[in-house]
């Protein structure tokens, strides 16, 4: 988290997008969210995600989006068309 915030000079990302399925990957996506940010959550996992709900989303203004109609495949392309705001 400490080197997404440094790159980012503190602001977090816009968009994360999460297909591994981990716990702690999708708390890290949560986590990494810029003022108005969005997560989008596709890792099927088996263990619940623990969400601060101020600092974490409320006071961000932050968004969790679950997915799960994509295939792995899919990736490269989705991830152009949000690179050219087509999404």
């Amino acid at each position: 988290m400490a080197e997404i915030r440094n790159l980012t000079g503190g602001r977090g990302v816009d968009v994360a997008l999460e297909v591994i399925g981990l716990k702690e990957t999708m708390e890290q996506a949560v986590q990494s969210l810029a003022i108005l940010g969005r997560a989008a959550l596709a890792g099927i996992a088996d263990r619940p995600i623990q969400i601060v709900s101020y600092s974490e989303l409320l006071g961000r203004e932050a968004e969790v989006i679950g997915s799960s109609d994509h295939l792995l495949h899919e990736i490269p392309l989705l991830l152009e068309l949000a690179r050219r705001g087509s999404l």
